[in-house]
């Protein structure tokens, strides 16, 4: 056999070995049937021969290797020669197959083949002899380089413990196909598992790199680098003084690829603090160091690029080298290479700066005092390769820690493009590069300055960052992979909420349907990252009246929330739980997100989140604080659940209250149907409802003069000038008197599919002008104990005037005629407040609250048992007597809270 090469790293091309006697069989190449059927002979001598025409015809160039490709020949070469009984069968079906995978598109098929790794391992054999041991290593060198997923698959087919004893062969070409064998299934992770099982592993790798062939020193190099990536074997090289060895290549003068290679597998095993401790225990250090001093200022790009890979392993390991790399002028160094042509040796800079700046803040300064900086770094944020937008994304984000240097990124480049290129940076695909983006949001949010805030509402952050929360990317989808495997089965995970969803009944419960949407696409929701991150910017935001205007603006904002808020159960989701609970609790302060996310169903699973925590931290969760706050501005939701408005909930246009309710605990979950349900569904006795939705009606216009008697309209003029009779059709006159009876309200149809919009109440907006005028600014009223009685008196005359308690036991008080007319005027189930004109206790005091609100005249609500429902008043006295308002018996009284009186009044049903 011949010695290795001394230079290049591709795996050694066996050599046919000595003629050996076979049977004369003439064999046509066109003629593909007749061959296959030759080849799966039984006759060893036919088979033979056969694979060796085949083997030369491969060997005349790539067109005749795609002709055999083509025909399907590999693939009866693996089923029937691999596994011949006869051994030169075997050989030359593997010296073919050899010969054939030097075609990429060959090579690409056979390492697709699963059958092909199968019995091509076991012909590794030492049985086989060294010829197939040659051209087998040879192959799965080859098939283990593409791409990590097929040297996962020749570890499947157990490739590590046929390569292994290949390093111990007495053929170089057999050992340096094995060494680059092994450098390839370190790649993956399980196959560096079961080399780590083989103990012989390390210490035979380490004695390559004093070979006396180069190709066996960079070979082992590269072994040793793809070994680093296991904290195992990383402690294996430290025992077996790996460094020792790697440090003795620096005893050479010049600098050279070589120690190119030695940079990188130092770099990658200075992952843990014992490699690095040991290395600069170690007196070659400084020839290290002084080679790298020399190596930073070379333009060639594989130098260049693995020094600035070193030395951003030095400042992670040790900080304090960030103060002798700023001595070395390294902080010019890597701003010259950010306009390097090479893409590893900018994005390699840029992680160095990012290093740096994390570490040194007189780094980080000096970075920005360089002209045009930022707008290197966004630019490269925008680049089409994943490691230059992840490297640059990096030294963004640590840049920016400082307040000086943030302040210096938004008056260079905030009011131009800058913020633009970090608003579509957050929405790119790589995980690393989004969650960077997203931290150097938070950076600059964390200097709390609220004319930076603005600038970046005003640039759609809010959507973006609703946008990363709404996306259903898996983790996998977003990382990628240059290579990307053959498509593999895919094993759809089951979904138990989509899976109930097909089996619901289609008269189900809406609120059931909606719910188990939510949790069936909480599923495929982002990962927790980008959630902890996103959900950290968007609650900052949420802070502000413009934020979340903008969070009401996003078409599916609410929604949204509430499906990332499915994935926050338990403890162990402490910190998603805690940031996004905080942007809900602040997005909530407005009254209209409050109620949206209500009705998405956000209430109903923070009491879910709630139950999945321990009993003793419940009452201190920021889930409790968020329920509180979407309560506090939800008053309808509130009362439905607690049946108690205090002074301080006010009702908001929108507000409606449900006329059957049964009191409930809050911590009990009730479905309170949407005004949407409501108004869509068919009237029916068996719920009512009463909203606020005061509208101004439109200024009345001047009344046409009447004809004089005998006198013809100006149409009866017209129609009778054209001969037509001046009669009134039937159809006519049934619109009139329709028109006539339901005056200026819409007649309102519910039909499903429509979506239902209210009917204005104008004389509640006429009550609310009335009052106004005559109680706020009557100066006969200077007190506000006189102003809630003569509000009591207004509200009783609207609503009918007084009754005693006898006259309401027998009947005399005809609400439920008249509401039951209402709604039939109306078509609908939900009624106008200020359409009431017979009204009880309840309606009373419904419109009491309102208005009282309107008048700023601190009161509460509260509801007990039917229909059933008081005000309480602070009375302003000396002793500041809490007092019900009587609307019914005698509209204008205050009772004492806790007296007899005021117990019948609120305990009558």
């Amino acid at each position: 056999m011949s010695k290795a090469k001394k230079k290049g790293a591709t795996p050694a091309v066996p050599k046919e070995p000595e003629e050996q006697p076979l049977a004369s069989v003439t064999v046509t190449l066109t003629d593909c049937d007749g061959l296959k059927l030759i080849l799966q002979s039984p006759e060893a001598a036919a088979t033979a021969s056969a694979c060796k025409h085949l083997f030369e015809h491969a060997e005349k160039g790539n067109k005749e290797k795609l002709f055999l490709l083509n025909n399907d020949m590999h693939i009866e070469l693996i089923k029937h020669s691999l596994t011949h009984s006869d051994k030169a069968t075997r050989y030359y079906a593997v010296m073919c197959l050899g010969s054939m995978a030097q075609c990429p598109e060959v090579l690409e098929k056979l390492a697709r083949n699963e059958d092909f790794h199968a019995v091509l391992v076991p012909m590794c054999n030492t049985t086989e002899g060294l010829a197939c041991q040659q051209h087998s290593s040879y192959l799965i060198s080859r098939i283990a380089s593409i791409h990590p997923y097929f040297a996962g698959m020749m570890w499947k087919h157990g490739a590590v413990p046929a390569i292994v004893p290949l390093l111990a062969s007495t053929d170089n070409d057999i050992k340096k196909n094995a060494i680059i064998g092994l450098a390839a299934l370190a790649s993956d992770a399980e196959a560096r598992t079961s080399l780590l099982e083989e103990s012989t592993t390390v210490p035979t790798v380490l004695e390559y790199l004093y070979s006396e062939y180069r190709d066996f020193q960079i070979n082992a190099l590269d072994a040793v680098r793809n070994l680093t990536g296991s904290a195992e074997f990383r402690e294996q090289l430290r025992q077996n003084n790996a460094f020792d060895k790697l440090l003795g290549i620096f005893r050479e003068k010049s600098f050279e690829d070589l120690h190119t290679r030695v940079l990188d597998t130092m770099a990658g095993m200075m992952k843990d603090r014992e490699s690095f401790e040991m290395m600069f225990d170690n007196g070659d250090t400084k020839k290290v160091l002084s080679v790298l001093e020399e190596a930073i200022t070379k333009a060639e790009v594989p130098v260049c690029s693995v020094v600035l890979k070193f030395l951003s392993a030095l400042v992670h390991q040790d900080p304090t080298f960030s103060s002798k790399l700023y001595d070395m002028n390294i902080v010019a160094v890597c701003y010259g290479l950010l306009i390097n042509e090479s893409e590893d040796v900018v994005a390699k800079a840029c992680s160095l700066i990012g290093a740096l700046s994390r570490y040194s803040l007189l780094c980080s300064e000096k970075f920005v005092d360089q002209d045009d900086f930022y707008q290197h770094i966004l630019t490269h944020m925008e680049c089409e390769t994943t490691a230059m937008r992840e490297a640059a994304s990096y030294a963004f984000v640590y840049v920016l820690k400082s307040k000086a240097n943030c302040k210096v990124f938004m008056e260079k480049t905030g009011n131009s493009t800058g913020i633009e290129v970090l608003c579509r940076c957050i929405q790119q695909t790589s995980l690393l590069a989004q969650k960077n983006s997203l931290n150097a949001v938070l950076q600059i949010l964390s200097h709390h300055e609220p004319s930076w805030d603005a600038e970046l509402l005003e640039n759609s952050f809010v959507e973006a960052l609703l946008t990363v929360l709404g996306s259903g990317d898996s983790l996998t989808s977003r990382i990628g992979m240059t290579k990307p495997p053959p498509p593999a089965e895919e094993v759809p995970v089951e979904n138990p909420y989509k899976k109930r969803l097909e089996t619901l009944p289609h008269d189900c419960d809406p609120k059931v349907r909606k719910m188990l949407e939510i949790r069936a696409q909480s599923m495929m929701l982002v990962p927790r990252e980008l959630m902890v991150a996103s959900a950290a910017c968007l609650g900052h935001f949420m802070t502000y009246p413009a934020g979340r205007q903008r969070l009401m603006d996003h078409e599916k904002s609410v929604e949204i929330l509430t499906r990332n808020l499915c994935q926050c159960h338990g403890e162990e989701r402490r910190q998603e739980r805690f940031v996004l609970c905080q942007a809900i609790r602040h997005a909530c302060l407005d009254c209209d997100v409050a109620q949206a996310f209500t009705e998405a169903g956000g209430l109903t699973e923070l009491h879910n989140v709630l139950a999945s925590l321990p009993a003793a931290v419940r009452e201190f969760s920021l889930a409790t604080s968020c329920i509180t706050t979407v309560l506090d501005h939800n008053p309808t939701m509130l009362y439905w659940m607690t049946g108690s408005l205090k002074c301080s909930h006010v009702t908001q246009t929108g507000f409606y209250v449900l006329a059957q309710y049964k009191p409930v605990k809050a911590s009990v979950k009730q479905a309170l149907p949407s005004l949407q349900e409501l108004g869509v569904a068919k009237r029916s006795n068996a719920f009512t409802a009463y909203y606020f939705y005061p509208v101004q009606p439109e200024p009345v216009k001047p009344p046409t003069p009447a004809p004089e008697a005998g006198q013809d309209t100006p149409k009866e003029r017209s129609n009778s000038k054209l001969g037509k009779p001046i009669k009134k059709t039937k159809k006519a006159e049934k619109e009139q008197a329709a028109k006539d009876e339901l005056g200026d309200l819409k007649e309102s149809t519910p039909s499903p599919g429509l979506v239902w919009t209210p009917n204005p109440d104008y004389d509640l907006w006429t009550m609310i002008e009335d009052v106004s005028q005559t109680i706020m600014r009557s100066t006969k009223l200077p007190s506000a104990n006189l102003k809630v009685r003569e509000l009591a008196v207004y509200v009783s005359e609207r609503m009918g005037g007084a009754f005693s308690e006898l006259d309401i036991r027998q009947g005399k008080i005809l609400h439920l005629d008249h509401i039951a007319e209402l709604k039939m005027k109306l078509n609908s189930n939900i009624i106008p407040l200020g359409m009431i004109r017979c009204g009880t206790f309840l309606h009373r005091a419904l419109l009491f609250k309102v208005l009282a609100d309107r008048l700023y005249l601190p009161c509460t609500l509260h509801r007990g048992a039917g229909l059933t429902a008081w005000n309480t008043f602070q009375c302003i006295d000396v002793h500041h007597r809490e007092q019900v308002v009587d609307l019914m018996y005698k509209p204008g009284a205050l009772l004492d809270l806790h007296t007899p009186e005021a117990e019948r009044y609120t305990s009558f049903h």
